[in-house]
């Protein structure tokens, strides 16, 4: 093993996906780079290279390669290829490894952005607007909800692929790995000059964490309030719904200890994206039928994407199951995850095929109290 990381650390160069495509460029330019006109390699050279790159720069896929594609090529350990067709263009990728720690870590961003119990909380914020009675005052506040849906999303997208662009810009980059939120804060004003780096790191970090806290806290008393029927005063219920989650997490950190936060941290993102297929199967499903929506049903074009991307998210869990499943898992954790995996799966197939009932006076009662009329006139305005 010490041969094999030797190897890969004197093979290994700090280069991003243009650099390739330079390199590759210069090769296919005669030895001349693009850009700048200098000369990198001499002419006589280039063909020797091109050579070598076409006979085993694709290692055990060299001679399929150059069947299949006829450049010459050369692969890199890191996921990086360049490829060249001499005298007309040089061609650059990157692509990082799709492993189990990949994935793994993909799932937890996706459970990130996309939770669960958000769902929930952004299907109720519709009844929380007032509007005009009418089926196009109704539209256009199902309109503008999905707009405020759509920015809430797009917004956490952002956030988190900001965090991953600053930690390959910045500490990538310098060749340091940050493994803890506290070092990366600590480590941000030194690296870009400047101290309010570390600063509004610090502060976004705390607006994530309140942020979360607050959705959090009202979709659970949305779980409560719509799906157990359970009322009671807001204070209570929101107080009821924080200690069910902050206990558990309290008890595992005072027995994993501060060291494991961050990964207890990855871990519950995962939980979250496993349980997300939970949520997007039944929400598809009800806004995909007309006894349950009546004229607001989906488009069938935007079920479809909808039916697609849950079943990516499916598919990506599955794979991490597996994976997990494969890895090192002593012989009662592979039993316990084929169980938990076998009962997911014929709960998500219950939710995909049983039968939709037609809903009745039950679900007409609202999560809120209804507006009180201030007279005997017939009221302009209702809760949705």
């Amino acid at each position: 093993m010490a041969a094999v990381e030797n190897y890969f650390r004197q093979c290994s160069l700090l280069v991003n996906c243009r650099d390739l495509a330079y390199m590759a460029a210069t090769l296919a330019n005669a030895g001349v780079h693009p850009v700048t006109g200098v000369r990198a390699l001499p002419a006589e050279h280039v063909a020797r290279v091109l050579s070598v790159m076409a006979t085993c720069g694709m290692y055990n896929y060299a001679g399929s390669w150059m069947y299949e594609v006829g450049m010459p090529a050369k692969s890199g350990v890191g996921g990086g290829i360049a490829a060249v067709l001499p005298g007309r263009f040089g061609i650059g990728v990157f692509s990082p490894r799709l492993d189990a720690a990949s994935v793994y870590i993909a799932v937890a961003i996706l459970g990130a952005t996309v939770m669960p119990h958000n769902l929930y909380l952004h299907s109720s914020l519709v009844q929380t607007r007032v509007a005009p009675l009418g089926d196009e005052a109704r539209r256009r506040s199902l309109r503008f909800n999905f707009i405020d849906t759509l920015i809430a999303l797009n917004v956490a997208f952002c956030i988190n692929a900001s965090i991953l662009v600053l930690a390959s810009d910045v500490f990538h980059k310098a060749g340091i790995e940050v493994t803890d939120l506290r070092e990366a804060q600590q480590l941000l004003s030194p690296l870009l000059g400047t101290g309010l780096a570390g600063l509004l790191f610090a502060v976004a970090l705390l607006c994530a964490g309140q942020s979360s806290t607050i959705t959090g806290t009202l979709a659970g008393q949305i779980v409560m309030q719509g799906f157990l029927r359970l009322r009671g005063s807001p204070v209570l219920v929101r107080a009821v719904t924080r200690g069910i989650a902050i206990l558990p997490a309290v008890f595992v950190l005072s027995i994993m200890g501060e060291d494991a936060t961050v990964s207890l941290l990855v871990g519950t993102q995962v939980v979250l994206s496993l349980q997300l297929p939970f949520a997007l199967v039944p929400l598809i499903r009800f806004t995909a039928c007309r006894s349950v929506m009546g004229e607001y049903v989906n488009r069938r074009v935007v079920t479809a994407i909808a039916a697609v991307a849950a079943a990516l998210v499916i598919a990506c869990n599955g794979w991490l199951v597996m994976e997990a499943i494969g890895g090192s898992l002593s012989p009662i954790a592979i039993g316990l995850a084929i169980a938990l995996g076998i009962a997911a799966v014929a709960l998500l197939s219950y939710l995909a095929l049983a039968p939709i009932r037609a809903p009745d006076d039950s679900f007409a009662e609202p999560l809120r109290e209804p507006l009180r009329r201030r007279d005997d006139a017939s009221p302009k305005y209702q809760p949705l």
